[in-house]
């Protein structure tokens, strides 16, 4: 199940509830946004141990949770304090103009409705000037909410619509009762199920970490720079 991949796997502690409230909507644009580099402990870095030339892509994947996006909407340089600016307005404009009906092509495939919704995922792809991001471990790019301390999933409908899907692993249920952007957070029930919730005005940051390290990511890695 592709939910699996880009979802559950970026797991990291806890997603709040929004209950029955909209999806949030930056108050601010463009925004400024920090950006964590971990190691492979799942340990931030300074800014100033960053590789040279870090770039931040933020794409769009019409009509599907997993994949690859078909257009690069921003390309953010991560500045010196650690830092990029996303212009929400932009990325919302662009989600609009390419996102596609939905289509989910894994073996337990995720529904959408109403029939004729229009969706897009966020993407998020880091580089550097000497590609050493893509050396050695894989590395996970993904949003992340400060607040509940998880990773969090942006994607985009043009009309209220819920989003379903059901595995062995996961459980996803979730309502987002207006058009627009919204942030979608996971969290592991007692049964050890993944389970999906819609998560209103996030704190959002953006968090790379290598992919074996991302159990071991705890909340206080980001309560403040070294």
């Amino acid at each position: 199940m592709l939910l699996l991949h880009v979802v559950a796997i970026l797991l990291a502690v806890n997603a709040k509830d929004s209950g029955g409230s909209s999806p949030a909507r930056p108050t601010v644009n463009p925004l400024t946004i920090p950006v964590y580099l971990l190691d492979e402990k799942a340990k931030p870095l300074p800014p100033s141990a960053f590789p040279k030339g870090l770039l931040v892509d933020l794409g769009v994947i019409a009509g599907q949770i997993g994949g690859t996006p078909q257009v690069t909407v921003q390309r953010l340089n991560v500045n010196r304090r650690g830092e990029i600016q996303v212009d929400f307005a932009l990325l919302i404009a662009q989600s609009a103009k390419y996102a596609a009906l939905f289509q989910d092509p894994g073996k337990d495939a995720n529904t959408l409705s109403p029939a004729g919704t229009r969706f897009a995922r966020i993407s998020t792809i880091a580089s550097d000037d000497s590609d050493e991001l893509s050396r050695g471990a894989s590395n996970v790019v993904v949003f992340w909410d400060m607040r509940s301390n998880s990773s969090v999933v942006a994607y985009y409908c043009d009309r209220p619509c819920t989003l379903r899907g059901s595995a062995s692993i996961s459980d996803l249920n979730v309502h987002s009762p207006t058009p627009g952007l919204a942030w979608l957070g996971t969290k592991k029930n007692q049964r050890g199920l993944y389970v999906s919730k819609l998560v209103q005005n996030p704190a959002i940051a953006l968090v790379i970490v290598p992919v074996r390290a991302i159990e071991l990511v705890e909340p206080t890695a980001f309560s403040g720079r070294q």
